[in-house]
């Protein structure tokens, strides 16, 4: 190493007050070797935090590390008089709590070991769900708000905050936070003037509102030296006596020894630089998620054919009586986050779920573009309302005609999504195959939720991702499908080698015939064809996949997307058609 690394000039310059994370509770080893050794090499960071209210600040400025340090445990206590001292409470004095804990230490009895434990205060307030080794906040994106970090044995080592969510938590009680923080730097080395700290002296300073220490001294000073031992023990007990009993301790009946030596003859030098310092992490007053006080970092909308912008505080009233257009990706990117979930009204009209409680209502007009009513958008969390606004556009397009039926007439429109058809008709398909053949189509069920996400239109972007869509559609039906119970249905000479979709049609052959078969089969083949595309979008036969898919690709790509899942579906629900539909007498 060399004195950079120990005199640690870098570390000691940056504080948590600007960072991005704070430490909670931190006990962080990097130990490389055998610390009476030469060679031996040693990190530590050790620190303990403390929340006080403004009427305790003075008694808390005098506290320290050997105050609040992770020497602190945070504990309950019951006195003998009936008062009780609860886990969270941090006391100056006996019965005199000034403070709270963020991180409480909670020993595992018989087990054995200690378990670090975030105050349940802090995890419920900020909405918090533990997932491996973070707090994580579902509202915002599951992002990481809270973790700790394990060593080798698995134990706890440090559990940190992002500064962001600590400073809304904190404004919220009208606390500040005291950090108390050690650094520690050891190398064992051969010879000082052989070394890289040839010129370095034993001294103390004062330097960036902490202490450092710079400590050399030999190894054998350290964990050297004499030693002395003495022991004592009873004479007059009778180990054959059935019940044995000690009477009083006397001179007659003790006897007693003592040895000593030296140990040690340890080689070597010791350098050590050693930091402490005391921090404040101050709130900004400002408590958006916890007390719900109003974001005034929210972004603009385009609200007019010449660009003219309203702020989002204007907006988010009830009353408001505008729209606002946006980019259809908006939806594939919100569904791409994790939580968010697409449910269709109409055929042109549909609701994202956000995380964060809120239903976005939504229509999709001539121009392919998204339309929502502005106070939908200006009432979601800040975060949110950048993904929105990052795809605002200039108005085109009028707004959805069925989104004007809902939202203005009060008469939503009585047509449905092509994405939704398209489920119901796998359903309807194998409730026909329970009924008149006693058998269960598909291998397993589908998550609908999950499914949905990318069974849309909104899906298709381009080709390559058109063609993808495709794959998952063949995904969510052909590949289901019960080859072996098909197998059994199908009288096809070379049935043993027919896939999923080959067998299915076959099935509805012996109803149709061959060619009704393959014409209601049309459809199913262009999209297994187009997934083949998929693997290789070059392919020459991608044209003669789109138009056995019934594509129109003079239309855009979101709706070829739409006329994709609307074939496929509409295939499907010929096959159920023609297979079970009794015949009108």
């Amino acid at each position: 190493m060399n004195q950079d690394w120990l005199l640690q000039k870098k570390e000691t310059r940056r504080t948590f007050s600007n960072s991005t994370w704070v430490p909670l509770r931190a006990s962080c080893d990097n130990e490389k070797g055998n610390v009476k050794n030469i060679g031996y090499i040693n990190e530590f960071f050790g620190c303990g935090s403390v929340a006080f209210t403004p009427e305790h600040r003075e008694a808390a400025e005098k506290l320290s590390w050997s105050d609040i340090g992770i020497g602190c445990s945070a504990q309950p206590y019951a006195y003998d008089d009936g008062y009780y001292s609860s886990i969270e409470q941090y006391q100056l004095n006996d019965k005199e709590p000034i403070g709270i804990h963020l991180v409480f230490e909670h020993p595992q009895p018989v087990i054995g070991g200690n378990l670090w434990l975030l105050n349940p205060d802090l995890v419920v307030a900020l909405r918090l769900i533990k997932e491996g080794n973070n707090w994580v906040r579902p509202e915002e994106n599951f992002v990481v708000v809270a973790r700790e970090t394990l060593d080798a044995e698995g134990k706890q080592k440090l559990i940190e905050i992002k500064r962001e969510y600590l400073l809304d938590y904190l404004a919220a009680r009208n606390m500040s936070l005291r950090l108390s923080y050690y650094r520690q730097r050891v190398e064992n080395i051969a010879s000082l003037d052989s070394s890289e700290y040839a010129s370095l002296e034993n001294y103390q300073e004062e330097r960036d509102n902490g202490r450092f220490e710079l400590l050399i001294r030999g190894v054998n000073d350290v964990f050297g030296g004499r030693w002395a031992m003495f022991r004592t023990w009873r004479t007059d007990v009778d180990e054959d006596d059935d019940a044995p009993v000690m009477g009083p301790e006397t001179n007659d009946n003790i006897d007693h020894e003592s040895s000593e030596g030296n140990s040690g003859d340890y080689e070597g030098v010791r350098v050590e630089g050693e930091f402490w310092r005391d921090e404040w992490i101050e709130h900004q007053g400002i408590s958006k998620r916890v007390r719900g006080d109003a974001d005034k970092n929210l972004p603009q909308y385009i609200v007019e054919t010449d660009s003219t912008r309203m702020p989002s505080t204007e907006l988010n009233n009830e009353d408001v009586g505008r729209w606002l257009w946006f980019r259809s990706g908006i939806i594939n990117e919100l569904l791409g986050l994790r939580g968010f979930s697409l449910k269709w009204c109409t055929a042109e009209t549909g609701k994202i779920q956000s995380t964060s409680g809120y239903s976005i209502h939504f229509g999709i007009n001539s121009s392919d573009l998204v339309t929502v009513y502005a106070y939908d958008v200006a009432r979601l969390p800040a975060w949110e309302q950048y993904l929105w606004a990052a795809q605002n556009v200039v108005p085109d397009g009028k707004v959805s005609n069925e989104l004007l039926a809902s939202q203005v007439k009060a008469q939503p429109a009585s047509t449905h999504a092509v994405e939704e058809l398209l489920f119901k008709v796998m359903g309807m398909l194998e409730d026909g195959f329970q009924q008149e053949f006693n058998v269960v189509l598909y291998l397993h069920d589908l998550d609908r939720l999950e499914a949905m996400k990318q069974i849309s239109r909104f899906a298709s972007t381009d080709q390559v991702s058109l063609l993808r869509l495709a794959k998952e559609l063949v995904r969510v039906f052909s590949d289901r499908l019960d080859v072996r119970e098909l197998r059994k249905l199908s009288t096809h000479r070379n049935k043993e080698k027919l896939a999923s979709n080959k067998l299915l049609q076959d099935v509805l052959a012996q109803k149709v015939g061959i060619d009704k078969a393959r014409e209601v089969f049309g459809p199913l083949v262009g999209a297994y064809d187009m997934r083949v595309g998929d693997a290789h979008p070059t392919s020459s036969n991608i044209g003669d996949a789109l138009k056995l898919a019934g594509i129109d690709e003079n239309k855009s790509f979101l709706r070829q997307g739409e006329q994709l899942i609307s074939n496929f579906g509409r295939s499907i629900w010929l096959v159920g058609k023609l297979l079970f539909e009794k015949p009108q007498e």
